[in-house]
């Protein structure tokens, strides 16, 4: 019974981590560049490609609705690096994109919530009938045996029926 507990935690931990794991890779992508990008040393539309890249390697239940987020926040860069759009309107982009990846990261996390909620608990023998009783096995052992057992040169072989 505690393996089986067991195994729902780790499949439940594993789950949770798979989610978080492209989180990081964004996240890492984000604290190493985002300096270089303000301070002028990298383009935007690179920063957003390498989100964007992060994203796509490491697929999540969220990725594709991130994925046209971000998609979005590229051809904004693009549009602020050739001057089409003023910085202001850039700025007002990326606010309202990063609101929307807040927000589906929360619909995520309400939903994951909803249906672990929704999910039966496990009764304490539910998983008893697949448990395979011994109890005949064990009887043919003390049944009657015959055993036969012949000899060539100096070897023995016997063999029990």
């Amino acid at each position: 019974m505690k393996i089986i507990f067991a195994l729902l935690a780790v499949i439940t931990i594993s789950s949770c981590a798979t989610h978080s794991a492209p989180r990081s890779l964004v996240n890492d992508f984000h604290h190493a560049n985002f300096a270089k990008v303000e301070s002028g040393q990298m383009k935007w539309s690179d920063y957003y490609l390498g989100i964007y890249e992060n994203i796509k390697s490491q697929p999540s239940p969220t990725s594709g609705s991130q994925m046209l987020v971000v998609n979005g926040m590229i051809d904004s860069a693009l549009e602020y690096e050739t001057g089409k759009i003023d910085k202001d309107a850039f700025m007002s982009k990326r606010r309202s994109a990063n609101a929307e990846l807040t927000q589906i990261d929360a619909d995520y996390q309400t939903k994951l919530v909803e249906i672990q909620a929704s999910r039966p608990t496990p009764e304490p023998y539910a998983y008893r009938p697949y448990i395979r009783d011994t109890r005949p096995a064990l009887e043919t052992f003390k049944a009657p045996r015959q055993t036969n057992c012949s000899t060539y040169s100096n070897q023995t072989s016997c063999t029990t029926y």
